[in-house]
């Protein structure tokens, strides 16, 4: 895992941002040419999940089909034994066809929190 929690925080656009107590901070923007980086520069773990959650991998592989989708998850504080980046979700509120819709049911049904409307979707995993 990549320890470089500046450049990692720097991608998030997490600059001057406090942790918040207990050592995280919350994003819920990351966009697939961002996720990308990430996973590049070994700042998240492919394998990752957040609880029944897909891996992180697939939410990439689901946001490379479908660009306007931002991830939602949050960074833990290089202070923390458990550094690192979760994906808790994915958010859009921009160019949902009908064909999103029915995929992003699909991929997320198992989700916590799903809501599906004509111009938002969301997706949450506790």
């Amino acid at each position: 895992m990549n320890k470089d929690f500046k450049r990692r925080d720097e991608l998030l656009n997490l600059i001057n941002e406090q942790y918040e107590c207990g050592g995280i901070v919350s994003f819920d923007n990351l966009d697939v040419e961002t996720f990308k980086k990430l996973l590049d520069e070994d700042f998240v773990d492919p394998n990752r999940r957040q609880n029944y959650s897909p891996t992180a991998y697939e939410f990439y592989e689901f946001m490379v089909k479908y660009p306007q989708l931002k991830a939602i998850g949050y960074a833990v504080s290089p202070k923390r034994s458990d550094y690192r980046i979760s994906i808790e979700g994915l958010i859009c509120s921009d160019d949902i066809s009908d064909e999103l819709k029915i995929e992003f049911k699909e991929f997320c049904e198992e989700a916590d929190e799903l809501m599906v409307k004509t111009t938002r979707l969301r997706a949450w995993w506790d």
